[in-house]
C-alpha cells in the first residue's frame, strides 16, 4: 500500500463523521445529526480536514448534500465573508470534484468508443464502474484518480493502439512484470488510464482470480459504447481484496476509511444467498479472515453490523482490533513500521522474483540494487509518498 491514512484518535470526530457517511440514516437519526452540525457548538473546521485526510471529502460533501445537512448560508454575508462560510467552501470544493469525476467520465467514454471500435469490450474496474453510473447516487462520490479497465492479454497491443489512435500517450515501458500495461495519459486532462491484463495483483489472485471475474461480469451499455461490470457483491469482494490483499492492508494492519465506505455502500443490499456465496468462496480459496475482519472493521467504525452467520474466528478477531490499535499509534512509530513493512515486503525475494521473471534463489544484493535504482527514478519526486505513505 503506497499511503498510509493519517492517525485516527478523535473517536467522536469519527463517530460523527461515520454516521454522517452511513447508508441508508433513519429519519430520527437525521434529525439528531442535524441539530448535532447545526449547533454553535459544533467543529466544523475539524471534520472536514479529517474526512479529507481519509480521502472521503467528496462522499462527506455528497452525503451532506443529499441529506440536506449542509448550513444554510446566513442572507445579508457581505462577499468575503459568505466565500469562506463552511457551506460556500464545500459547494466550491464538489465543484472542483465533479469537474475532475467529468474529465475521467469523458475520457472514459472515449476509451469505450476506441476499444469497442476494435473488437474490445473492457471490464471496468474499481473505480472505473462508477462513472458509467448517470444517477445521483453514492457512487458518483467515489474518488478516483485514474481509469481501470481489465482486457485480455491477447488484446493487449490492439487495446494500446487503439487508445493511442485517439490520442492517448503510453509511459515507457518498465520492464517489470505487472498487472496492467504502461499508464496512459492524455494530453490536458487529468489522471491516467491503466489497462489491467490481471484483475488484481498476485497476492489478491489468491482469493479471486482474473478468470473468475471474467466469469461473474456482466455487459453494461451506455451512450458511449459497453463494457463489463462486476454485480455488486463481487465488486465488493474485489475492492475489499485491493486493500487487504493487493496494497497488503491485512498484514500491515491498516484502517483504511475510504474503502470501507465503498464495501458497506456496495453490500448495504445484499441477500443473505449473496452473502453466503462470499463467504463461501472465500473460505474456499482459504482467505475467510480477510473478508470477517473487514466487516468486524466496519462494525466498529462505521456502525455497520456483521452479516448473521459469518463465522468469525479469533484471528480475525484480533487483526481487526489491531488496525484499529494501530490506527492511533504515535505517527512517527505508524510511519517507522509503515517504511520497515513496505522495504520488507518490496525488496523480498518472494516479491522480486515475480517482478523480474527470475527464480526466487537467486534473488540477491544485485537485483535488490537495480529495483532500487528503478524506484528512484520511477518515484523521482514522490519519494516521501512511496516511502512513508505521507505527501
Amino acid at each position: 500500500m503506497e499511503w498510509l491514512p493519517p492517525r485516527l484518535t478523535d473517536r467522536a470526530l469519527l463517530a460523527t463523521l461515520a454516521t454522517i457517511l452511513v447508508p441508508e440514516p433513519s429519519t430520527t437519526a437525521l434529525a439528531q445529526l442535524r441539530q448535532r452540525l447545526y449547533g454553535a457548538e459544533f467543529n466544523w473546521s475539524a471534520l472536514v480536514p479529517f474526512a479529507a485526510g481519509q480521502d472521503l471529502l467528496p462522499p462527506l460533501i455528497w452525503a451532506l448534500q443529499s441529506r440536506h445537512l449542509l448550513l444554510p448560508i446566513p442572507k445579508g454575508l457581505n462577499p468575503t465573508r459568505r466565500a469562506s462560510f463552511i457551506t460556500t467552501r464545500l459547494q466550491d470544493a464538489n465543484t472542483i470534484y465533479q469537474g475532475h469525476r467529468q474529465d475521467l467520465r469523458g475520457q472514459l467514454q472515449a476509451c469505450l468508443s476506441a476499444l469497442n471500435a476494435a473488437g474490445i469490450t473492457p471490464l471496468a474496474l474499481k473505480g472505473a464502474r462508477y462513472l458509467l453510473d448517470t444517477g445521483s447516487g453514492w457512487s458518483t462520490a467515489r474518488p478516483m484518480r485514474d481509469i481501470d479497465l481489465l482486457i485480455h492479454p491477447a488484446q493487449a497491443q490492439a487495446a494500446v493502439a487503439a487508445l493511442t489512435g485517439i490520442g492517448f500517450m503510453a509511459d515507457a515501458p518498465t520492464g517489470l512484470q505487472s498487472h496492467h500495461l504502461p499508464e496512459l495519459r492524455l494530453a490536458g486532462h487529468i489522471g491516467a488510464v491503466e489497462l489491467h491484463t490481471e484483475a488484481l495483483s498476485p497476492a489478491g489472485r489468491r482469493f479471486m482470480s482474473t478468470c473468475f471475474i471474467w466469469q461473474q461480469a456482466v455487459p453494461l451499455t451506455v451512450a458511449a459504447g459497453t463494457a463489463l461490470v462486476l454485480p455488486p457483491a463481487w465488486q465488493a469482494l474485489h475492492a475489499m481484496l485491493h486493500h487487504q490483499a493487493s496494497d497488503d492492508g491485512y498484514n500491515q494492519r491498516i484502517l483504511a476509511l475510504k474503502p470501507l465506505w465503498e464495501f458497506i455502500c456496495l453490500t448495504r443490499s445484499l441477500s443473505a444467498h449473496e452473502w453466503q456465496a462470499l463467504a463461501d468462496h472465500m473460505a474456499a480459496e482459504n482467505g475467510l479472515d480477510l473478508l470477517t475482519s473487514w466487516c468486524l472493521q466496519a462494525e466498529a467504525v462505521l456502525n455497520v453490523p456483521v452479516p448473521p452467520g459469518l463465522a468469525i474466528s479469533t484471528a480475525a478477531r484480533a487483526q481487526a482490533a489491531s488496525c484499529l490499535t494501530e490506527a492511533a499509534q504515535p505517527e512517527p512509530l505508524r510511519r517507522v513500521r509503515f517504511l520497515t513493512r513496505q522495504l520488507l515486503r518490496g525488496f523480498s525475494a518472494e516479491m522480486l522474483a515475480m517482478r523480474y521473471r527470475v527464480p526466487a534463489n537467486t534473488v540477491g544484493i544485485t537485483l535488490r540494487l537495480r529495483h532500487l535504482w528503478f524506484l528512484l527514478r520511477r518515484y523521482r519526486g514522490h519519494l516521501r509518498l512511496r516511502l512513508l505513505g505521507q505527501h
